[in-house]
């Protein structure tokens, strides 16, 4: 063939101007596809310049592929190198070059061309006809090359999010398993409980031994359920923070207290350094109160018997930092990225000693990050221990009278009350009845909510108990027909249920409810709020 040298080349767009160079190099394999940055070349070089190749693209504006793309047709050039400076000093000289476009999506972008080095033949035609066809192929090989990459870019999407299923829907059968495990746990020694108490009869010495377990083990099943619940509300949006101006090292004190008897179940030394000034916050008290107790349980948990904690408040600039640091069996490095996702266990053996579902980490996180704050994981790795950052806002304006904080095991002293217990599980109402009569209170029980309003009518109690899933009519439905009768406007109604959300709060207030609590209530609570009900 006459043609000595074939090129292929092609230019992201007309503006586009690379880097100019007037070097050469070894042409790579033939028929080879060899894309680099924005320019895709296919290199069929024969003839004189075949052990040549540019080093790089032509710049577009100085080489006669710039004018085949602005006019969008073939031409021919003869002796370019007098036009064009990059062919000056490039031997042999060229005589003719012949340059057609490619296109795809009906725009040009690239080029196919031939050159001669002397006259003994001239281009024509045919010539030009073939190059047409080449271009042709060029176009449909540069398009296939694109569809490629974009099928690969889409199998990597797609096998990177079947991954995140599987990880997920892994993470999720573990999460069952757990939770079935953890459950039944507490369930267990329950039922072990209550058979000895029936067996023990009068014996405090063997009782009370009992119902302190009794205790702890219910502690960890509405533990387990109110974590469960904040991180489904979190999750949904539906979370919402009680804030008010809080004294952090209150905050500090009560977390303390509530995680006491862990720490000296497992006979661990606590270090409490808090600053001489106090710190305050615009905060939810008893949000705080359960991060702060989440990391001190948590080390807790993974310190042997005997270890050291050490938990230190202190000011930085405008935050409040809350440290908690221990010298327990640390974090591994791999570990430390995705310690505070949900569900996530640092130790998911058989054989580990510690329980949980892998949420308190994550409430943590939510917590503090809904206060505007931050929390960060540190660990030399396993063996070495780990520290736990918290980062708060302070606040700015000046600190109130007295900051509220929930007390923790207080017992209100409360004169007798006449108290109605409604409730469908009898098993509930008659114990709780029971637990009011041991504490000096005259207690009656209802199990529906027709009886209910007809016992409140006949007894008229200082307070009602009142379930509000009742058969019959609804607690909220009892509350309202009880507050529509004279006798009933000034008597303290108490919704006691499982169904805890705000917008359920915000029914029982429109239903006439003085107050809502959830089940189990702590008897402390409920002491308290019968101390602060006046008699009807």
């Amino acid at each position: 063939m006459f043609c000595k040298g074939w090129w292929i080349s092609r230019w992201t767009c007309a503006g586009h101007t690379p880097r100019a160079s007037a070097s050469w190099k070894k042409l790579a394999p033939p028929g080879g596809l060899n894309p680099k940055g924005n320019h895709f070349r296919w290199y069929a070089v024969a003839g004189q310049w075949a052990p040549l190749v540019w080093n790089t693209t032509t710049p577009r504006d100085f080489g006669p592929c710039g004018t085949v793309l602005d006019l969008d047709a073939a031409l021919l050039f003869a002796h370019p190198h007098r036009y064009y400076t990059q062919f000056a000093d490039v031997r042999p000289l060229l005589v003719e070059g012949l340059l057609v476009p490619f296109h795809v999506d009906g725009q040009a972008v690239g080029t196919v061309w031939a050159v001669a080095h002397d006259e003994t033949r001239k281009f024509d035609r045919e010539d030009k006809r073939l190059l047409e066809s080449l271009a042709t192929f060029a176009s449909a090989a540069y398009q296939v090359r694109l569809a490629n990459q974009r099928l690969e870019a889409e199998i990597a999407e797609r096998r990177h999010a079947e991954q995140a299923l599987m990880d997920a829907d892994r993470r999720r059968s573990e999460f069952l398993a757990q939770l079935a495990h953890e459950l039944r746990n507490p369930l267990a020694p329950i039922r072990n409980a209550v058979e000895i108490l029936r067996r023990a009869g009068g014996d405090e010495q063997k009782v009370r031994p009992v119902t302190e377990m009794l205790q702890r083990q219910i502690s960890q099943i509405v533990r387990l359920v109110d974590d469960l619940l904040d991180v489904s509300r979190i999750s949904r949006g539906k979370f919402e923070l009680r804030t008010e101006a809080v004294e952090l090292a209150s905050v500090v004190n009560h977390a303390v207290e509530a995680c006491r008897p862990a720490i000296e179940h497992a006979k661990h030394k606590l270090i409490v350094a808090l600053p001489a000034l106090p710190l305050y916050l615009d905060a939810d008290a008893a949000r705080l109160v359960e991060v702060v107790a989440n990391l001190l349980s948590n080390a807790c948990k993974f310190t042997s018997n005997g270890g050291q904690i050490w938990l230190t408040v202190e000011q930085d600039g405008e935050e409040a930092v809350v440290r908690v640091r221990d010298n327990g069996i640390g974090i591994a490095s791999d570990t430390l990225l995705t310690i505070f996702d949900m569900f996530m266990q640092a130790d998911t053996s058989l054989e580990r000693r510690q329980s949980g579902l892998g949420l308190g980490l994550t409430l943590v996180k939510s917590l503090v990050e809904l206060h505007g704050g931050t929390v960060q994981a540190c660990s030399g790795g396993i063996g070495q221990g780990s520290e736990f950052i918290v980062r708060l806002p302070i606040r700015v304006a000046a600190p109130p009278k007295q900051a509220t904080v929930p007390a923790i095991g207080e017992q209100a002293t409360t004169a007798p009350r006449r108290i109605l217990v409604v409730d469908d599980n009898k098993d509930s109402a008659e114990s709780l009845a029971i637990l009011l009569r041991l504490t000096g209170h005259e207690a009656h029980t209802a199990f529906d909510g027709d009886e209910a309003v007809e016992r409140a009518a006949a007894l008229r109690p200082d307070v009602v108990l009142l379930d509000i899933g009742l058969p019959v009519i609804s607690g909220y439905d009892a509350a309202r027909q009880i507050r529509a009768q004279p006798w009933g406007k000034h008597m303290v109604l108490v919704a006691m249920t499982g169904w805890g959300h705000d917008e359920d709060r915000q029914k029982s207030r429109e239903a006439g409810f003085n107050a809502h609590l959830v089940k189990p209530v702590e008897h402390a609570v409920l002491a308290q709020l019968l101390a602060e009900s006046p008699a009807a």
